[in-house]
């Protein structure tokens, strides 16, 4: 009877640390879960900023070019702009282009361009302006 017993209780102690073992993981376990929802709720946030900037950024790009086509049209029709010096090569992507397409859109900048900050005695200390979604200026 007292082999049972001693058995019995090595079998309830081993089940014991076996279940505070796995308690312990589940419990390590859902901290980790709630981290990494905290973060991927950051994520999303931003990501839901970065979104609007851009869809802010194509608007403006946008009318943008609509207003540049808009000035060289007027530009063309009054005649005042300067002569170009080299043929066009929009004429001949147009002629290569597909039919029922139009006119393929040109960059707003040369490949080759590229931007570089002022320099460091120009720059001025404006307190900075938020954006309706989010960030500064």
């Amino acid at each position: 009877m007292t082999k049972k017993i001693k058995k019995l209780e090595k079998e309830t102690t081993l089940w014991r640390t076996k279940w505070e073992t796995n308690n312990q993981a589940l419990l390590q376990m859902a901290e980790e879960k709630t981290l990494r929802d905290k973060h991927y709720k950051g994520l999303h946030g931003k990501l839901e900023c970065l979104e609007k900037l851009c869809q802010a950024l194509q608007k403006e790009r946008d009318d943008l070019t609509t207003k540049l086509g808009d000035l060289q049209s007027t530009t063309e029709e009054e005649g005042t702009g300067p002569p170009d010096p080299q043929p066009s090569q929009e004429s001949t992507q147009d002629e290569m282009s597909p039919p029922g397409r139009g006119k393929r859109r040109s960059p707003l900048l040369p490949l080759n361009w590229s931007w570089s900050p002022p320099p460091q005695s120009n720059l001025t200390t404006e307190p900075l302006t938020p954006l309706p979604f989010g960030g500064y200026i």
